[in-house]
């Protein structure tokens, strides 16, 4: 193996791209959680119950601080893209419901840009997972 495929990870304009996904959901959903500790359903919208827009921002909110836990380790731990590749599925499918639950107005033109974020992130990252199934990503074996 060469030191090139030894040290291959994100590259610096991705990773920053994937973190800011990761603090945008991070942020929605202690808004939702905040909106439901004063009694607001932020996610009625969708028909989501208070309990359900909770239990839906708990989700988000775990599956973007794995998001952010993978970019972290970044090559590091040579199986990250996985640990990414999981929290990615997680978001996009999340926000693609969001999307779904708003067709007819804005808030599906809105979060189906976020699921194609999340989406795009997911593609080059399921590159890097098959990169680190061959041992060619991160620097531990």
């Amino acid at each position: 193996m060469t030191r090139q495929s030894e040290e291959m990870t994100m590259i610096p304009l991705r990773k920053t791209a994937e973190m800011f996904m990761a603090v945008y959901v991070i942020g929605f959903s202690g808004f939702v959680a905040a909106s439901h500790a004063r009694g607001v359903n932020a996610l009625e919208w969708t028909g989501m119950t208070h309990l359900e827009a909770l239990q839906f921002a708990w989700l988000c909110l775990g599956a973007s601080a794995v998001h952010a836990f993978g970019i972290r380790l970044n090559g590091s731990f040579r199986w990250s893209p996985f640990i990414r590749a999981a929290a990615l599925i997680a978001l996009s499918l999340a926000f693609l419901d969001l999307a779904w639950a708003g067709a007819g107005n804005t808030a599906s033109y809105t979060y189906l840009w976020v699921f194609f974020g999340f989406f795009l992130a997911l593609r080059t990252t399921v590159r890097d997972c098959i990169l680190a199934w061959r041992g060619h990503y991160g620097t531990t074996h």
